[in-house]
């Protein structure tokens, strides 16, 4: 039976197409006893008819449940600035990565700024949430070994 991460944890962006293309990964943790929260998405956007027109796009949201408030920075990238593999779970958009077992970045926009540092593992890390995978890797799912998150507050 093939392996489903190699099989689907891959991009099937193909720069310089024109048929338009847009395609995600996103990382996403909740505190287990606090009203607190992240999401990470690494994205590539390519419009149709402009493929030089693509972008790498980085969007990061920081949930505060105790304030109740919440934090939003995203960064763009143009072709050239990003790169997503086309062999397996691996991305570069701007400084920031995304590979087999953690992340690390920064997005920033509005004078805001949420930077990461993140490792994970567990038997479902980093693999897809799709086909038959899809009820138990949800659950499976564990953001482990966190190295550190950061909101830095407007200036």
């Amino acid at each position: 039976m093939p392996d489903l991460a190699s099989d689907f944890n891959h991009s099937r962006f193909q720069p310089g197409t024109p048929g338009g293309f847009y395609e995600s990964y996103f990382q996403r943790a909740n505190h287990p006893t606090r009203p607190l929260a992240f999401w990470i998405r690494y994205t590539i956007f390519s419009p149709k008819g402009r493929p030089r027109d693509a972008i790498g796009e980085l969007w990061a949201i920081w949930f505060d449940g105790e304030r109740g408030t919440h934090t939003v920075a995203k960064s763009e990238f143009p072709v050239g600035q990003f790169v997503f593999s086309r062999e397996g779970l691996a991305a570069r958009i701007g400084e920031a990565i995304l590979e087999p077992g953690g992340l690390q970045g920064a997005a920033e926009s509005r004078g805001h700024r949420i930077q990461w540092d993140l490792s994970y593992a567990g038997e479902n890390a980093g693999r897809p949430a799709a086909g038959p995978l899809r009820r138990g890797a949800v659950r499976g799912r564990r953001a482990r070994g966190h190295r550190g998150l950061a909101r830095q507050p407007e200036p």
